[in-house]
């Protein structure tokens, strides 16, 4: 399980355009401008995403990954996004013209 900060930086290095690329899958699936998901990496490992507009006027996106927590007795969702370890993935900027 990705559950520390240096391994999530280190998957996020490995993995830096899947997980890009999945995000973006995802986001343009929905009409949302926030939008959480999972990239699977394995059967054990899994980042989970954050893909979002940071100003609701502008086109640009922003993706950051997240590690997991195992939560014991909270079945079947022992897994759970843990906010206070994230990496940066990439800040999308669009032009128009």
């Amino acid at each position: 399980m990705i559950d520390t900060q240096k391994r999530l930086d280190e998957v996020v290095n490995i993995y830096l355009i899947e997980i890009l690329a999945e995000a973006l899958k995802e986001y343009q699936t929905t009409d949302d401008t926030d939008v959480w998901s999972t990239y699977q990496i394995d059967e054990e490992d899994q980042v989970d995403f954050n893909i979002y507009q940071p100003d609701e006027d502008s086109p640009n996106l922003t993706v950051v990954a997240y590690a997991l927590r195992y939560v014991p007795g909270d079945e079947p969702f022992a897994l759970q996004v843990n906010t206070q370890i994230g990496t940066f993935v990439a800040h999308i900027d669009f032009e128009r013209g």
